[in-house]
């Protein structure tokens, strides 16, 4: 793979001559495997697509980081609700799958049972 297919993948395209120092000295496997995870990546990723573009690391700092290799939430991934977002059937519903006693308990009592999981 190539240096320029990389730089005209990656969504912020700053410091190109770092970037090309930091590409040159990985090797062609996983170079072959960041251009098909940026492919993904740069489609899916939340806060690429939606976020603001100067959160998205340099390109050299990213390689030289393995930043590759991170987590990140995906579009498809809704984010999580906390426990007092929640309405008192989706509690309910989360205290079943848990297995925890439900019978007797008011809406803060449930919570609180969730949270130290009995």
């Amino acid at each position: 793979m190539d240096f320029q297919t990389f730089w005209e993948i990656y969504p912020r395209r700053v410091a190109k001559g770092v970037a090309r120092k930091a590409w040159a000295k990985i090797d062609r496997t996983t170079q072959a495997f960041i251009i098909s995870h940026l492919e993904i990546r740069v489609k899916d990723d939340d806060a690429w697509v939606n976020g603001d573009k100067c959160y998205i690391p340099h390109p050299a700092s990213w390689l030289n980081g393995e930043r590759w290799e991170d987590e990140y939430q995906t579009l498809q991934q809704p984010k999580p609700k906390s426990l007092k977002q929640m309405d008192d059937r989706e509690l309910f519903k989360l205290a079943t799958e848990r297995r925890i006693r439900t019978a007797g308990k008011d809406r803060f009592e449930l919570i609180k049972a969730i949270i130290e999981g009995r």
